[in-house]
Formats: C-alpha cells, sequence, structure tokens
C-alpha cells in the first residue's frame, strides 16, 4: 500500500483509512518528534471513504465478525481507488485546473503588490531625504548607517516633517464648460464642412455686381480639383455642391451654372469665373518632388486654357481664384505657376487673379471666401450678346425708317406744290415700311405676334398748305407714335425694359429692314408720272449744295453703335449740268434724250451716298 506522502503527491485530497494507525517516526527525527500527516480541514471526506468506513462498520460489531460471513474479509486499497477515481472524474479535473489558475493568479497580484510597496517606499525615502535639512551624506557613510542600524536595534530619531513642494491646482472642468467647448467644436466642423457654401457665395456675389439685370443664361463658373489628394479634393467638391449643382465639361472641369432658374444643360456656356485647387505640397519634404506636383498644376492649367472656348464663342473674360493649401507665413519656394497666371492675367486670357490661402488650423474659411470674392473682378459684359433698352431698342429701326420716309415725302413736293400721284404711292410704301419695322422688332425678341397699324386719317385740304416740313416732322411723328405703342403692347414691355440679344442677331435684322427700306427707294424712283413729260423749272446744282445736303441728311441718321467714325464721301468737281430739283416729283426727261436712259438725280446721289458711309465709315 502506498504511503501518505505518496498519496498527498497523487491528489490534493486527503484519504483517511479505515482504521486508524501510527506513522513511524522518521529516522531524521531524532528529538522524539513524530510528524503527523496534517488534512486540510476544508477538504470534506470522499464519498469513497465514507463507503469504507460504512462497510468496516457493518462487518465488525463489538469486536466480533458478521455471523454472515465465514472467513475474514479482504481489505480494500483505497488510494488506488481514489486514483482511479481521480483519472475518470472530469469535475474534479476542471476544478483542479481553476483553483490552480485563480491560485496562480492570486501569487502575481500578491507580488506585484509587494514589489510596488517595496517600490513606494523607496520613493518616499528618497523624497524626504532630498526635502531635509542638513549637510548631504554620501552614499557610502548612508550604507553603513542602514547596517548599523539593522545589527543593533536602537530607537530611532524622531523624523522631521516633511515639506513637500506647492503645485498649482488644476480646477476641474465643469460639465457646462465642457459642453460649451463641445458645442463650439461641433459648430466650427460644421461650419467648415458645410455643403455648398461657397457655391452660395457665387452666386450672391454675382447677383449684387449685376445691377444692371443682364441675362447671364450662359455664364458659368468652373471648377477644377487636384487628382493627388482625395481629401482635399473631396472637400472643395462639397463646398461647391458637385455633382448636383451641374455637370463635367470635360474629365477635369465641372461646369456650374450662375443660376438655375433658366438653366438649359444642353448650352456649354461660356466661362466667366474659373476656380482652381492646387495640389497639397505639405506632406512632400523633397524637393524634387515638389517641384513635379508644381509642374503637374501648370500643365492641368494649361489644359484647362486649352479647353476654353474659342475666341468667336467666347462671351466672358473669366477670372481665375486659385485654391492654396499653405499657411500664409510659407514662402512660395517654387514660384512656376504664380509666373505662369501672372503671363495669362497679361495676355488677356484672365480678367483678374486671386489667391485664397487656407492654412491647415483655419476655421473660417467661408468668411475669407467672401472676403476674397469681394476684391475679385468678374467681366458680366457679355461680348456676343448686346444690352439694349427699350428706347435703344427702337430707335435701331425708327433712325432709319425716319430718314427714309423724310427722303420719300420730300421728293412729292415740287415748288411747294404737292404731287398727290406721288404722294399716294409714298404713302403706301410708308405703310409697308411700317409693318416691316414692327415685324423686325418682333423677330428680334422673339415674339410670335403680328401687328398691322393702319395710318392717321390726312386732312387732304391743309396738307397742301403746311408744306414739307410739317410732314417730314409732325405728320411723321403721327405715324411712328401709334406703330411703337402697338408694339409696346404686343411685348408687354415698358420703358424700363431692358432685353438682352444676341448681337449678331440685332445686326443682321437691322441690316434687313434698312435692304427692304432701300429696296421701296429704288421702286419710288423708277416711278413715272402717267402724264408722260413734266415740266419744272430747273437749276444748277453745285458740288457745294450737293455736299451740304448729304453731310445734313447724315448728320439726322442715327448710326449704329458699330460705327465709330464718320465718313465722308468726296465728291469729284464736274462741270455745271443740268438736274432736276430735289423737290421735282417725278424726274424731269429732256425731250432730246432717249427715254429709256436712266437719270441722276439727287436722290439717287444720296442713296448712293448713305451705302458708300455704310461700306467705309468705319475706316
Amino acid at each position: 500500500m502506498p504511503s501518505s506522502s505518496t498519496a498527498e503527491m497523487l491528489s490534493p485530497l486527503q484519504l483517511n483509512p479505515p482504521t486508524s494507525f501510527q506513522v513511524p517516526s522518521s529516522p531524521s527525527s531524532t528529538n522524539g518528534m513524530t510528524s503527523q500527516p496534517q488534512t486540510p480541514a476544508a477538504v470534506a471526506p470522499s464519498p469513497i471513504t465514507a463507503q469504507a468506513q460504512s462497510s468496516s462498520h457493518t462487518e465488525q460489531v463489538n469486536g466480533r465478525h458478521s455471523p454472515k460471513g465465514k472467513g475474514k474479509a479482504a481489505k480494500v486499497e483505497l488510494n488506488a481507488e481514489a486514483l482511479k477515481f481521480l483519472n475518470r472524474s472530469s469535475l474534479v479535473k476542471d476544478a483542479f485546473k481553476r483553483w490552480k489558475r485563480k491560485a496562480t493568479a492570486w501569487a502575481e497580484a500578491c507580488e506585484r503588490s509587494e514589489a510596488y510597496t517595496a517600490k513606494a517606499k523607496l520613493r518616499r525615502e528618497r523624497m524626504s531625504n532630498s526635502y531635509s535639512t542638513g549637510a548631504i551624506v554620501d552614499a557610502s557613510s548612508s550604507q553603513q548607517t542602514k547596517r548599523r542600524r539593522m545589527s543593533v536595534s536602537e530607537p530611532s530619531r524622531a523624523r522631521r516633517g516633511r515639506k513637500w513642494r506647492t503645485l498649482d491646482s488644476i480646477q476641474p472642468i465643469q460639465e457646462e464648460e465642457l459642453t460649451r467647448c463641445l458645442k463650439e467644436r461641433f459648430e466650427e466642423t460644421q461650419q467648415r464642412w458645410e455643403p455648398g457654401s461657397f457655391l452660395r457665395s457665387v452666386r450672391e456675389y454675382v447677383k449684387s455686381v449685376n445691377q444692371e439685370g443682364r441675362s447671364l443664361d450662359e455664364w458659368r463658373l468652373w471648377l477644377s480639383m487636384n487628382t493627388e489628394n482625395d481629401s482635399t479634393a473631396i472637400w472643395v467638391e462639397r463646398k461647391f455642391h458637385v455633382p448636383d449643382s451641374g455637370i463635367w465639361d470635360s474629365d477635369s472641369v465641372f461646369s456650374i451654372p450662375a443660376h438655375t432658374n433658366s438653366y438649359d444643360p444642353t448650352l456649354r456656356g461660356s466661362p466667366g469665373l474659373i476656380v482652381f485647387e492646387r495640389t497639397s505640397l505639405a506632406d512632400i519634404d523633397d524637393d524634387i518632388e515638389r517641384k513635379y506636383r508644381v509642374l503637374d498644376d501648370c500643365a492641368r492649367l494649361r489644359d484647362l486654357v486649352e479647353n476654353l472656348p474659342p475666341l468667336e464663342h467666347l462671351r466672358y473674360t473669366p477670372s481665375l481664384v486659385v485654391i492654396n493649401w499653405s499657411n500664409s507665413d510659407e514662402a512660395e519656394t517654387i514660384p512656376d505657376f504664380e509666373t505662369m497666371t501672372a503671363k495669362l492675367k497679361e495676355s488677356g486670357v484672365f480678367e483678374d487673379v486671386a489667391t485664397l490661402v487656407i492654412p491647415s488650423n483655419s476655421t473660417a474659411v467661408d468668411a475669407t471666401f467672401r472676403e476674397l470674392l469681394s476684391i475679385v473682378k468678374l467681366n458680366l459684359h457679355d461680348r456676343l450678346s448686346q444690352s439694349l433698352s427699350w428706347k435703344e431698342l427702337t430707335d435701331l429701326f425708327v433712325s432709319p425708317f425716319r430718314v427714309k420716309a423724310s427722303d420719300w415725302l420730300d421728293s412729292c413736293w415740287s415748288n411747294q406744290t404737292l404731287d398727290w400721284y406721288r404722294f399716294g404711292h409714298v404713302q403706301q410704301a410708308i405703310k409697308d415700311a411700317q409693318n416691316q419695322l414692327a415685324a423686325s422688332i418682333l423677330e428680334l425678341i422673339g415674339s410670335s405676334s403680328t401687328i398691322h397699324v393702319d395710318q392717321p386719317p390726312i386732312d387732304t385740304q391743309a396738307l397742301p398748305r403746311l408744306g414739307p416740313e410739317y410732314m417730314q416732322g409732325s405728320f411723321l411723328d403721327s405715324i411712328v407714335g401709334p406703330l411703337l405703342s402697338a408694339v409696346e403692347r404686343a411685348l408687354k414691355a415698358h420703358h424700363k425694359s431692358t432685353f438682352e440679344l444676341p448681337r449678331v442677331s440685332v445686326e443682321s435684322t437691322v441690316s434687313r429692314f434698312e435692304a427692304s427700306l432701300q429696296s421701296q427707294t429704288y421702286a419710288l424712283l423708277a416711278l413715272r408720272h402717267p402724264g408722260g413729260k413734266q415740266t419744272s423749272p430747273k437749276r444748277r446744282a453745285t458740288d457745294d449744295h450737293i455736299e451740304e445736303f448729304l453731310t445734313a441728311s447724315h448728320s439726322r441718321k442715327r448710326m449704329r453703335s458699330s460705327i465709330s467714325s464718320e465718313g465722308r464721301v468726296a465728291l469729284e468737281n464736274k462741270a455745271p449740268s443740268e438736274s432736276p430739283s430735289f423737290n421735282a416729283s417725278i424726274a424731269s426727261v429732256d425731250s432730246s434724250r432717249d427715254i429709256r436712259k436712266p437719270k441722276v438725280t439727287l436722290a439717287m446721289l444720296r442713296s448712293l451716298s448713305q451705302d458708300v458711309l455704310k461700306a467705309y465709315g468705319r475706316r
């Protein structure tokens, strides 16, 4: 049977034998002391031990064996049974493992606690020695003093009071202050990442600059982001509300309209403001790599300039706003980009150039951007369109109409006598010119209305007495006034209305209207009196008189805005010849000449001089 020490070594449980026995004394015990096995009180007896004790009690009663058994009962090997039980029972194994794990953790914690206590004690001793008064004792003497104090148990002297340094106390942050700081930080972050704030600032500034109310349907904002740093590019896109605010004009340019009221995505438009984001150089230390980044920005700007509409379709001269991710105190070591933008501004590609510097710790970015926009020059004058008021628009057509109508009415008088036959044809020509004038204005504005204006009634008895001055003045005013009123009612316009019209359309419409007036002039010149030959007193027309008349006629006519200088027709000196008076209604025909030969009249010369002024007046 194995000894109790072996059982203790194999199992943490102490198994007691059924009968008490004495453990022989160990040879090493020379003082007569016997080692008694000590059973832990906390461990309960196992069921095997209890069963063995109960069976032993039943077999032996009052020192005699039970009458049932005939021989001596065999002893049960309790230690072997315990070992078998331990090997088979998983519950005991799990319990022992948990106990072992907890005991190990508890022992390690005790070791750490003891080490911390020793360390704290040593620190307190050092602090007391450093703040104590008196001479500083060297290390060797202090060691000898400690050894002597440990060897001889003498009462220690009372220590002096410790002197602690007074440190500035830090007040804990109150809940209200912490809430306020967090709220401010949240507002700063929300303002920094507010979507569409830059776009709203641009549109508000454009609206404030456009005091004349010009149409900005073709005005565009071009946005170009960097292709290296995604974080800054995403921030710029969020500030301009990309991609919901417009369309992509190219792979690297996003086009945004000035307003969304009459936005037509099919029209490309023309850029009036270009926002260009430069690539950040904050994370690059290599000078060569920084140089390459700057050159990449220059190449991207060059591609953007090449992508601008051609000059004949470029409506506005754009301004450039550069977003630079750097601190304001940092000097630009690579000036290639600044040099390129300065040259483009000098050559007229850009109206103005401004730089928005955004530091890494900047918070009020929106306010800084609005301040920058206030000093940027924006070009809102469309080179391909013309802004006209109602009076300016009507004068483009009324002025040539009055000039031609005055000439037609003037040809109806001969020696202060009205030629009623010619006056009837002139009156019909004026009516046709009225309808053509109204149709031209409506066509230019884009209206589909149709207007037919009748002439006012004429007093046939008073008209011959009033003379040609009345017909060229008040009579024409009575014709033009109702005509303009009818057109104004059809367009629902008023004298303060402003029209933004394409310059090419305005010039072509006015040219067609003047051509129709000229064709009617030729028709009236070819008109012959039904009586055939008409005699009229002839006078000699000198060159000075013809030139004076042409100059006076030209001064009454309002030239268009495209004509910048007045023309002058030089007439060659000729020998005096007979020509009919400019007041004659019908060109006189000499009986000795062929009637089919065209005659050169003063009206024909006046018409020819007007054509010459139109063709060569710009020189």
